[in-house]
């Protein structure tokens, strides 16, 4: 009798100590599973988080006038722009007109109408490519260096205005945005 127990709690041990491995392999299986998915969450929020501030309703908008990174429009008067904006940070001409300089947005105004004919936007914290931009918004209508800028320009027709990427050489991120009337 004292035989068939050291037996039994001899074979209870083995069953133990085997389900112990199984349940160790189980886990170690478990704990790469929830790695695997955790990783392939961690990937899809980090793609998530691509410069994704530009989409096609840049220009869609575009054609409205409206500058879809501010939602301001084309056409406000100086009073407009300043009530909204409070007082720029800068003031002073540019190709004949005013422009008012604000942190990152900066408004130019025709002297003649008095309204804005164009919005430009600070965007290099985007470290937008061409690549990208292609991505977002198709081949740019043109795609060319400036010279009196001394900008690479890459623009995209919306009938009566344009929107415009500029950055100091094809390969380089892109700068600034405008949305500009077509004169």
């Amino acid at each position: 009798m004292r035989g068939k127990m050291i037996v039994a709690i001899a074979v209870l041990l083995m069953l133990l100590t085997g389900c112990g491995q199984v349940s160790g392999d189980v886990n170690q299986h478990a704990n790469a599973a929830v790695k695997i998915n955790y990783d392939s969450v961690e990937r899809e929020i980090a793609e998530q988080h691509e410069p994704e501030s530009v989409s096609f309703d840049w220009i869609e908008k575009g054609y409205s006038g409206i500058f879809a990174p501010t939602n301001d429009r084309l056409g406000e008067t100086f009073d407009q722009i300043t009530e909204r904006e409070g007082e720029p940070i800068e003031t002073g001409y540019y190709e004949g007109g005013v422009y008012l300089q604000f942190e990152r947005v900066t408004f130019f105004i025709n002297p003649q109408t008095q309204r804005s004919v164009a919005i430009a936007l600070q965007i290099e914290e985007e470290a937008l490519t061409e690549k990208e931009l292609k991505k977002a918004l198709g081949t740019p209508d043109v795609s060319e260096m400036n010279q009196m800028d001394g900008y690479w320009m890459f623009s995209y027709d919306l009938d009566e205005y344009e929107l415009m990427f500029e950055a100091k050489s094809k390969d380089d991120i892109i700068e600034y945005v405008w949305l500009r009337e077509i004169l």
